[in-house]
C-alpha cells in the first residue's frame, strides 16, 4: 500500500517585479504574475512524479482571487480556498511591531490556512498524512524531493545557509504540522517577526521539536521565480535545458 503525503501550496503568486512586503502590495501591485505554470511543470517533475510510492493530495490556500480558476485547473487539488488577504488587514497589523512585519506575518496566516485544510481532510477520511509539505506556488524547483529521504522525528526547513532559517519550503510529520500552524499566533506571545528568523525561533522554543535542513538548498536547487535570472541562472545552477523544460 502507498503512503500518503500533502502537498500544500500556500500564499500569493508574485509578481515579475515583486513586493510584498506592506499591507496591500499584493494588490496594488499591477505588474504581471511570474509564470507561474513553469513553477508547477517543476512540482510535477521534481516533487510529485519523483515520489511514486506516495499518493499526493495538494491542498491550496492563496491570497491570489484573480487567478483562482488557473490555479485550481493547474494542480487540481483535494480542497482549495482562495481569500482576500486585506479582510485579515486589522488582524495582520495587530501581530506587527511594524509594517515591514506584515507580509512575513501574512504568510503564517496562509500556513495555518492551508494546514486546516489538510486537517480537514484527515478528519472525513479518518487518516493521518504519513507525510506533509509546505510549499509555494511561485518557486521553481529542479532537484528531486525525495520523501522516502526525510526521517520525520526532525522538521525541516529548505537549506538556507544551512542554520534551519529557511523559509522556501517545509516538510514534516502531520503531528508536527498540527502544533506548526500556530505560527501566526505566536506574535502575541512574544515571538516577534523576523526575516529568517521568528520561524526557527518558533520551532524551536515553542515548539520544541528537534530541527534539519534538507539537502535542497535555495538558488542551487530552488529560487523565487522572479529572480531565477539574477541569481540561479547567472551563477549556472541552472541549466537553460532545465529552463526550456519549463518553458522558461
Amino acid at each position: 500500500m502507498k503512503k500518503r503525503a500533502a502537498l500544500c501550496i500556500r500564499g500569493a503568486v508574485s509578481k515579475v517585479v515583486s513586493n510584498y512586503t506592506y499591507k496591500g502590495s499584493m494588490y496594488t501591485n499591477k505588474n504581471e504574475y511570474v509564470k507561474y505554470e513553469s513553477v508547477y511543470k517543476s512540482i510535477k517533475k521534481h516533487i510529485i512524479d519523483a515520489n511514486p510510492d506516495y499518493d499526493i493530495d495538494i491542498f491550496i490556500h492563496s491570497w491570489s482571487v484573480d487567478i483562482k480558476e488557473h490555479l485550481i485547473d493547474l494542480y487540481k487539488p483535494t480542497l482549495s480556498l482562495f481569500e482576500d488577504n486585506n479582510m485579515y488587514s486589522s488582524e495582520i497589523d495587530s501581530k506587527c511591531c511594524s509594517s515591514k512585519d506584515y507580509g512575513g506575518i501574512s504568510q503564517a496566516l496562509t500556513i495555518q490556512k492551508v494546514l486546516n485544510l489538510k486537517e480537514q481532510a484527515e478528519f472525513f477520511n479518518k487518516y493521518n498524512y504519513d507525510i506533509v509539505i509546505l510549499f509555494r506556488p511561485d518557486v521553481l524547483i529542479w532537484t528531486d524531493m525525495i520523501f522516502s529521504s526525510y526521517d520525520l522525528s526532525y522538521f525541516y526547513t529548505d537549506g538556507h545557509k544551512g542554520d534551519n532559517t529557511g523559509d522556501m519550503h517545509f516538510v514534516m510529520s502531520s503531528e508536527h504540522s498540527k502544533q506548526f500552524k500556530y505560527l501566526y499566533q505566536s506574535a502575541d506571545y512574544g515571538n516577534k517577526h523576523g526575516e529568517h528568523s521568528w520561524i526557527k525561533t518558533y520551532i524551536v522554543n515553542y515548539c520544541k521539536f528537534p530541527m534539519r535542513c534538507d539537502r535542497i538548498v535555495p538558488g542551487l536547487h530552488e529560487e523565487v521565480l522572479r529572480k531565477i535570472h539574477e541569481r540561479s541562472t547567472r551563477d549556472g545552477h541552472i541549466t537553460q535545458a532545465q529552463l526550456k523544460m519549463f518553458d522558461l
